[in-house]
């Protein structure tokens, strides 16, 4: 479901468009304006509610999918592959290949508190199990300009590749668990297959349980 209405945004929208108005009055003169002259300032209120409204729908709020659950999907199971992900526009860090190594994806968002919260440790996923060739890439919807402001106000750099997704990758990957809240976290194993997705928090137990058998904490799987 879209939301049609943005009270914030229609504030916004309203005041800088009634300031295009007031100085087209000022340059123009009150007895020159025409109706025609409502044209720009009006267009300029469209442009700017249109860009900065807010039409998630419910299922897309920034909402902890921690109820969610996790699933781990058995080799025999694993019949949903991953989507190329050589379309992605890449921010930072290197671009990712499916079908080689596994790859770790999180599907997150600028506007998403929790997948703020999320980002940062992931940094440790990265020291602890690059080396042994697992992939970290996280996905969003929104433009690169967007991510690059976002990851300049971080506390840290992070250490993994961040990419805008202007294609369907993100909707492919999630409409094919009939997912839509954020974030969330998939696992491709080496032929591209997916092999778990879950809650971000949980994706270092799942990486230890299918690449060692068992959790982080040290219980059999």
């Amino acid at each position: 479901d879209m939301k049609l209405f943005d009270k914030i945004a229609l504030l916004q929208a309203l005041f800088v468009g009634g300031f295009g108005l007031l100085m087209t009055l000022f340059y123009i003169g009150f007895e020159q304006f025409e109706i025609k002259d409502y044209l720009f300032p009006t267009g300029i209120m469209i442009y700017i509610y249109i860009r900065n409204a807010d039409f998630k729908g419910e299922n897309e709020k920034d909402v902890s999918t921690a109820g969610d659950g996790e699933y781990f999907l058995e080799e025999e199971q694993r019949t949903t592959e991953a989507p190329p992900l050589d379309k992605l526009v890449v921010i930072s860090g290197n671009k990712v290949e499916l079908g080689k190594d596994m790859v770790l994806i999180l599907a997150w968002a600028t506007w998403c508190g929790h997948s703020k919260k999320a980002m940062i440790p992931w940094n440790r996923i990265v020291e602890l199990y690059a080396h042994r060739g697992v992939k970290v890439v996280a996905i969003t919807r929104q433009s690169p300009d967007e991510v690059q402001e976002f990851l300049l106000k971080l506390p840290r750099k992070l250490k993994y590749t961040i990419a805008s997704d202007s294609t369907d990758v993100l909707d492919r990957l999630q409409g094919a668990f009939g997912l839509r809240r954020l974030p969330h976290a998939f696992l491709a194993d080496g032929r591209g297959q997916v092999a778990w997705h879950g809650h971000p928090a949980h994706a270092g137990n799942a990486l230890s349980e299918i690449l060692d058998g068992e959790s982080e904490d040290g219980d059999e799987r």
